[in-house]
């Protein structure tokens, strides 16, 4: 579990932000910590495998049970660019996301 998370709440009010909530940035930041990780598997095209029960772990104040729960939080940082899920997740078996930085958007 990471014990803290920082965010950055003048970037994240932009107006192309608008449909995200505290939930979806803090779910965005544990992904950001966790894609610069050691442990992190990193792929070679950027992209790196990110569990969906970790995050389910790192924020316990979310109460999210299942991964589908996450996916749906993740599909609306996909949607605003911050998140770009990999083709290769399927054929490999594992969420492999590339994170993209906030302050380039």
């Amino acid at each position: 579990m990471l014990r803290t998370i920082e965010i950055n709440q003048s970037l994240f009010s932009k107006e192309k932000y608008k449909e995200l909530d505290i939930v979806d940035v803090a779910i965005y930041e544990s992904m950001k910590m966790r894609s610069i990780m050691p442990s992190t598997t990193q792929l070679s095209d950027g992209y790196c495998v990110i569990s969906h029960k970790a995050i389910i772990e790192d924020l316990p104040l979310y109460k999210a049970t299942t991964k589908e729960a996450v996916k749906r939080r993740i599909n609306k940082l996909r949607k605003v660019g911050l998140v770009e899920l990999s083709e290769k997740s399927r054929e490999l078996g594992k969420s492999c996301y590339k994170i993209n930085d906030i302050m380039e958007g």
